[in-house]
């Protein structure tokens, strides 16, 4: 399939048929034509981008894959890390499955309009794929939606927290202290989030829980949740923060601070323990400093002594040699005489 063709165009060898297939009907597969045309592009997708990353896209454990443009592939697994394979897809099925994707959502990906930012509405997935002219080949990035939540002893098992971490996380979740989670983009501080929201659940499972978010990658498994996400330029992060106040929730949850929704999050949190975040930063006292000036951006001057008196906890997770890792946990304990920030962290030097 070339770029021009329409990926929604009827399969001349397919059985033409204005509903759904009883056999399928039968089986309890399908039955709208919304199902069968999402398990049609789902087929088409999977045909086009070959054997490789359609059993990556099955494997639970797998969290990102990629197509760069020399064609070899890449992929991120939660056990495994960052993995380079020496399979390569074809430039032209990329560009072909691009198009398939862009058709679907109503939008296009051309050499005029080579850039794709969208999101899969049957499974949640967000693809990020580049056209020529601004890159030497079509290349493609998947991050899934992931089946499968790894749980705090997911963790420990695969050796990315340290049982030394592992209690002091438990700990700061018992007191319902506000936990940052910081690290690089890619660090895996969403996957964190999720499998903190798993351990809050597990422990207390008759909290009501606010979610806020730019795109949809938070799980949480509570029975009582609040789950809204942004819709610009109408909708911020910040009015979804501020709309938390009046949802009655015991914790509230934010994918990520970027700006100005960091001030609602600090107001929200100093009347409503028990949160979570995550933010950019590549130390703790970076990702307190970040805190900071996104809150300026709402207008107002420096809140470190809010930050200091609302955020308990900071938990870095980083890359080693590939793989996520959690690094750090540390304490913020309030503020030195000369305003800086007092972090606690004990033996091993990385616990509080």
């Amino acid at each position: 399939m070339c770029l021009e063709d329409d990926p929604m165009s009827p399969d001349p060898a397919a059985p033409r048929t204005s509903a759904a297939d009883p056999a399928e009907l039968d089986r309890g597969v399908a039955t709208s034509g919304a199902e069968l045309r999402e398990r049609r592009i789902q087929s088409m997708l999977r045909r086009e981008l070959g054997f490789v990353i359609t059993q990556l896209l099955e494997d639970p454990t797998v969290t990102d894959i990629g197509v760069n443009a020399d064609g070899h592939v890449w992929f991120d697994a939660f056990d495994r890390g960052l993995v380079d394979l020496e399979d390569r897809v074809e430039p032209r099925n990329v560009e072909s499955a691009l198009a398939t994707i862009a058709t679907y959502l109503g939008t296009r990906i051309t050499a005029d309009s080579p850039i794709l930012n969208a999101e899969l509405p049957f499974d949640g997935s967000r693809i990020s794929g580049i056209l020529p002219p601004i890159t030497t080949a079509p290349t493609i990035t998947l991050r899934k939606r992931a089946a499968r939540i790894f749980t705090l002893d997911d963790y420990a098992e695969a050796g990315v927290i340290r049982p030394a971490h592992l209690s002091a996380v438990r700990e700061a979740l018992r007191r319902h202290d506000n936990i940052l989670v910081s690290g690089n983009t890619g660090a895996g501080k969403t996957t964190f989030i999720n499998a903190l929201l798993q351990e809050m659940v597990a422990t207390e499972p008759n909290l009501r829980f606010f979610l806020a978010e730019d795109v949809r990658e938070l799980q949480c498994p509570a029975r009582n949740v609040q789950a809204l996400r942004t819709s610009p330029p109408e909708v911020l992060l910040r009015h979804l923060i501020h709309q938390a106040m009046r949802e009655k929730p015991d914790r509230i949850i934010v994918g990520e601070v970027r700006g100005a929704e960091a001030l609602e999050m600090l107001k929200a949190w100093t009347t409503h323990r028990g949160g979570a975040a995550t933010i950019h930063g590549e130390t703790p006292l970076l990702a307190l400093l970040r805190l900071d000036n996104a809150a300026q951006e709402a207008g107002v001057p420096s809140q470190s002594f809010l930050i200091s008196m609302t955020v308990h906890m900071i938990v870095q997770i980083e890359r080693v040699d590939g793989r996520r890792q959690v690094t750090r946990v540390a304490r913020l304990a309030g503020r030195e005489k000369d305003g800086s920030y007092r972090l606690e962290e004990g033996e091993p030097p990385e616990v509080f």
